[in-house]
């Protein structure tokens, strides 16, 4: 039997659906998708991407609210605007409001430049870290990519570089990023696994921890981590 909190996302979509006066095909395809992609938010058979969850910040949606329950259904009580993008919404990129806190975004390259992206202030404190030591990721042919999707965006705290069994962490190794699972055994070494079955495990003992360069702990994709 299903418990009534697996329920209580499906419905913040199906709430959401209502409000906005449609369809579940015609909000399907507002966000890139389809009959069957809203369908299954509905239904929780499938959780959000990033890219949707930015489509419904340029639609107005307050995206704190549709997660977590927190807050108003709509950002800045001004209502939905649907048939906005994302590339088109101050609420993702660049934006000046006062409720809203813009995270820089990592690149493996340097030369790399990325627009900043913007999320609620509020959202952000409920992560438990300083705004300021906030990093954005995207996830792009990841060793952690079967943890988490290629194309997800990953929050990184980057003042958490001690390494906790269960936990997500961002590493340098070699000239890119690597988003690894954290497990340790009772002699105090750790083992980094990947996700990607094209990637060994490695075996870090613990005198040499030291010398790993760790980005910081990933503190949310599309869930707390």
């Amino acid at each position: 039997m299903q418990d009534d909190s697996d329920q209580e996302l499906p419905n913040r979509f199906k709430a959401l659906r209502k409000v906005l006066g449609q369809t579940q095909k015609e909000t399907g395809e507002l966000i890139g998708g389809g009959l069957r992609t809203w369908q299954n938010y509905e239904t929780g058979r499938s959780s959000p991407s990033w890219r949707v969850l930015h489509t419904l910040i340029g639609m107005g949606v307050n995206v704190n609210w549709l997660l977590t329950g927190a807050g108003d259904m709509f950002s800045r009580n001004d209502g939905p605007r649907a048939g906005h993008g994302v590339s088109e919404s101050r609420a993702v990129y660049g934006s000046t409001e006062p409720d809203w806190h813009t995270l820089p975004m990592l690149n493996p390259v340097e030369e790399m430049q990325s627009p900043p992206m913007a999320f609620d202030l509020s959202f952000l404190r409920q992560l438990g870290t300083r705004i300021d030591a906030l990093r954005l990721y995207q996830v792009s042919d990841n060793t952690g990519s079967a943890y988490i999707e290629d194309g997800r965006f990953v929050v990184v705290d980057t003042t958490r570089t001690c390494l906790t069994a269960g936990g997500y962490y961002l590493l340098r190794l070699g000239h890119g990023f690597s988003l690894m699972q954290v497990q340790r055994d009772h002699h105090d070494n750790v083992y980094l696994h990947s996700g990607n079955q094209h990637y060994r495990e490695i075996e870090v003992p613990a005198g040499e921890i030291a010398s790993l360069d760790i980005v910081g702990r990933a503190v949310w994709s599309d869930r707390v981590l």
